[in-house]
């Protein structure tokens, strides 16, 4: 087996697509939109075809993120490619990763482990859910102008999370406001990517102040976010959850999602040498 850089996005998607449902963010980041960040690095065999691959997403300066889940009987391989990829990847890295391959980076790449909790990776299986299931009326769509008032929300309610505020210029972010006349923004759902050619969307960024929790609030933009992207063509739609969160499980069981898959988040860091 050969490390080798992918470039074709045809490739990629060809080796993604059997099972599309898992792999959203590897399929979604092929899109112009994010493309510049976004590495994929892959072994091939003696004619060239890929037999397993990952997604390294330059988040920022400061964050780069790993992503390298696979299925059950692919585990060798992931561990396989992790081992020749460790020397390329940064001091200090954020994994997506199953639990049974996670420690592979540990022995041949030197790093410490920060665990982040087990993840679903969760499919919209049930698109009809999201005209039945919550209430959008008072849900308004957001965009580069509310950027402030976003990172406003998500500084109080969302503090560990990960937001870009060009995300907004998607148009694939939805809101709600107190019902007074402009009243503070109280909760927001968007995307983490979202691809119109590739007809994929991972929902991320979802977030509720706390004192306007238990309201239903999160469940509307969120319906309103899915029914916007099922309109717009967009025939997969995903998300990660920790496992741990009762509460957005439910809600997104009840708008149609279900598990597909289960997945560590890990931040890795070597330590100075």
């Amino acid at each position: 087996m050969t490390l080798v850089r992918l470039t074709d996005p045809d490739v990629i998607a060809a080796f993604y697509r059997p099972n599309l449902a898992a792999h959203l963010y590897e399929v979604g980041d092929l899109d112009d939109a994010f493309r510049s960040r976004t590495d994929y690095w892959a072994l091939v065999d003696g004619a060239g075809a890929v037999q397993q691959a990952a997604l390294l997403y330059t988040a920022s300066p400061e964050l780069t993120i790993l992503v390298a889940t696979t299925e059950a009987g692919w585990r060798g391989l992931m561990r396989e490619l992790l081992t020749a990829l460790a020397p390329a990847l940064p001091d200090r890295v954020y994994m997506h990763v199953n639990a049974d391959v996670a420690p592979v980076l540990m022995t041949d790449g030197g790093y410490g482990a920060e665990p982040h909790g087990t993840h679903l990776k969760m499919a919209l299986t049930d698109p009809d859910r999201a005209w039945t299931a919550a209430e959008t009326a008072d849900t308004l769509r957001l965009g580069p102008e509310d950027a402030g008032e976003v990172s406003g929300l998500y500084a109080a309610a969302y503090s560990g999370g990960w937001f870009d505020p060009a995300l907004l210029g998607t148009g694939l972010y939805f809101g709600a406001r107190s019902r007074e006349n402009g009243g503070p923004l109280l909760s927001v759902a968007g995307v983490h990517v979202a691809s119109d050619r590739w007809g994929v969307a991972a929902i991320g960024n979802v977030a509720t102040r706390p004192e306007a929790r238990g309201r239903g609030l999160a469940r509307a933009v969120c319906a309103a976010l899915c029914r916007d992207l099922i309109g717009r063509g967009v025939r997969h739609v995903g998300l990660n959850v920790r496992t741990d969160n009762a509460a957005a499980v439910a809600c997104y069981r009840g708008l149609g999602f279900a598990p597909v898959a289960e997945y560590e988040e890990i931040m890795l860091t070597r330590p100075a040498s």
